[in-house]
């Protein structure tokens, strides 16, 4: 129980700091000896930073569901005054990781048991966090995103299905790559994670309720400590984006790759 809370506080602080949630998942769960096969912990401790997102952004959420349902009336709202409606933005955004996670799901489960891949990947998230900090600053906002912007940073998204790669911290170089700026960059990186991560849960669940190694008072409490600490990184993050100690995360993922490389090799 106690390591099971434990991985839900790392879930919750590094789903939303660009240092990768699942790679982090996969080191402490190697060295806390926490044996639950593939990504099964990894993909159920997402719901509680689904919760921090829905709980931070819920007035966004509240208009893009208002934009969905309009989609079905002769009343074609758009709350965020976008050249084309959220909710396809928000598919649009979507498709990549969907296509990349049916078609390679087997190998990415994998991954999940390579402490030494995640390395690699922890490498490859800090050089990309570290040229995201050399990018030019624009300044365009949730109203001026197209489809294509969502596709380009949905590809980036996708990449995340690697566990040692950052979700938010490829999402939202690509968007920062796209000239948005630093705040939309971040706020966009966390909505447009929404499907995804709903659709992987829904998914998982079946799998998790016939797995007899998988104690639910033990996920709930994760999920829970997930929830509350995924809250607080929001918030942290919202901050720090904003600031110039962005390259920090860089050089901490490119240490913690480079140590699990040099343990593990």
């Amino acid at each position: 129980m106690i390591r099971t809370l434990i991985l839900g506080i790392i879930q919750g602080i590094t789903e939303f700091l660009p240092v990768s949630s699942s790679g982090h998942l996969v080191i402490f769960s190697e060295y806390l000896n926490v044996s639950i096969p593939g990504n099964t912990m990894e993909i159920m401790l997402h719901v509680g930073t689904l919760f921090s997102i829905m709980v931070c952004f819920w007035d966004k959420i509240v208009l893009i569901i208002k934009d969905f349902f309009a989609i079905f009336t002769n009343k074609q709202e758009n709350h965020f005054n976008t050249k084309t409606n959220p909710v396809v933005l928000l598919i649009a955004a979507s498709i990549p990781a969907v296509v990349l996670g049916l078609s390679l799901n087997n190998y990415f489960e994998q991954l999940f048991d390579s402490v030494l891949y995640v390395g690699f990947a922890l490498i490859a998230t800090g050089s990309v966090l570290f040229y995201s900090t050399k990018v030019r600053i624009g300044e365009r906002k949730l109203s001026d995103i197209t489809i294509k912007d969502a596709v380009f940073v949905g590809i980036f998204q996708s990449l995340a299905l690697i566990p040692g790669i950052s979700r938010s911290g490829m999402s939202i170089t690509a968007g920062l790559k796209r000239q948005l700026d630093r705040r939309t960059a971040a706020e966009w990186s966390f909505i447009m994670s929404l499907p995804v991560t709903a659709g992987a849960i829904i998914l998982k669940i079946p799998a998790m309720l016939s797995d007899s190694n998988i104690i639910l008072l033990d996920l709930f409490i994760g999920v829970l400590a997930s929830f509350i600490f995924g809250v607080f990184a929001i918030k942290l993050l919202m901050k720090v984006i904003q600031s110039d100690k962005w390259n920090y995360f860089s050089y901490y993922c490119i240490l913690i790759g480079i140590l699990m490389v040099t343990i593990n090799i």
